[in-house]
């Protein structure tokens, strides 16, 4: 996909773009943080979906899926649970005089809670946003054949962290919504795609990739879905967002509306990797780049460029 480049720049300067148009609008740390706590129901919602879907749904659900079969659709049922537990506790976090996660602690525990909570969340998140590095390095390495891995994820992280300073959570929130219109088109389509070609008898799938529960146990299962559960009960970007609904009734609206969008991204990117295991010519030798893999050689170059961008998109 030659014209894969442009397309994939344009997206970026884009993002860029409404990032500088915004960040004239910040004056305070509150509105870097919340957005001046004014962002709408669908706004946060978007905000929500595409923030929990990133590179762990991307890469690590889909790697499970490719090695062991349908069992990957209980992978997102703890996160999806999560976020209904969220939309109880939405108009709380709303009222709260915080605008982050160790500030919360902090209100209830006092401050040696908070400055351990900051400490925890930062170690955290160094290893969560490095994912983020190797989406974006993930696509990159197709159009850049010939560069390093290691200087595209360099090249991503810079990136990532100047468009986060422009404008914090304003600029973030906003192209948020648009990643998600890319996100869904572009799953969506491709998981349409190979049902629609999809022939049982000449593509099978193995007896071992319909088994429920993929052979792993009782305390397998637990260890894969209670912490994605715990996560997004602690997630700091979950509070966050909440916290910057224009009201608490908003916020639990946005909540139930992740719900919904959650439940349908999440098993179609299952349904994706599924199918990924018996029309891919060759057995991946990194089943976590299943979604790159299917849409540089298997979907058609337009539906290949939507879930190259999902995958920059996230």
């Amino acid at each position: 996909m030659n014209f894969a480049l442009p397309v994939v720049a344009t997206f970026l300067i884009g993002m860029t773009g409404i990032g500088l148009w915004h960040a004239r609008r910040v004056r305070s740390a509150e509105d870097f943080a919340l957005g001046g706590r004014r962002i709408g129901a669908s706004v946060l919602a978007g905000t929500l979906v595409a923030t929990w879907i990133g590179t762990g749904s991307l890469f690590g659900n889909t790697e499970f899926t490719y090695q062991n079969g349908v069992a990957g659709f209980f992978l997102p049922l703890s996160g999806i649970a999560g976020m209904l537990v969220l939309a109880y506790l939405a108009p709380r976090v709303r009222k709260l005089p915080a605008t982050s996660v160790p500030q919360i602690l902090g209100l209830r525990f006092g401050r040696a809670t908070r400055v351990l909570g900051a400490v925890a969340l930062i170690l955290a998140y160094l290893v969560i946003v490095s994912y983020q590095y190797r989406a974006g390095a993930a696509v990159a390495e197709r159009i850049f054949p010939g560069l390093d891995q290691t200087v595209l994820r360099i090249a991503f992280a810079v990136f990532v962290i100047l468009y986060t300073a422009l404008a914090g959570l304003t600029s973030v929130a906003l192209t948020d919504v648009v990643n998600g219109i890319v996100l869904s088109s572009g799953l969506l389509v491709g998981l349409g795609l190979p049902w629609g070609g999809w022939s049982p008898q000449l593509q099978p799938f193995d007896a071992a990739m319909l088994r429920p529960g993929g052979g792993i146990g009782a305390v397998g299962w637990i260890s894969l879905l209670l912490p994605p559960f715990l996560l997004i009960l602690g997630d700091a970007n979950m509070y966050q967002r909440l916290m910057a609904a224009s009201s608490p009734a908003r916020a639990r609206r946005a909540a139930f509306g992740a719900f919904a969008g959650l439940l349908v991204l999440e098993s179609t990117i299952i349904g994706i990797a599924l199918f990924a295991r018996v029309m891919l010519p060759t057995r991946l030798s990194n089943p976590g780049d299943v979604i790159i893999e299917m849409a540089f050689t298997v979907f058609p170059p337009l539906v290949g460029l939507l879930l190259a961008a999902t995958a920059v998109a996230v």
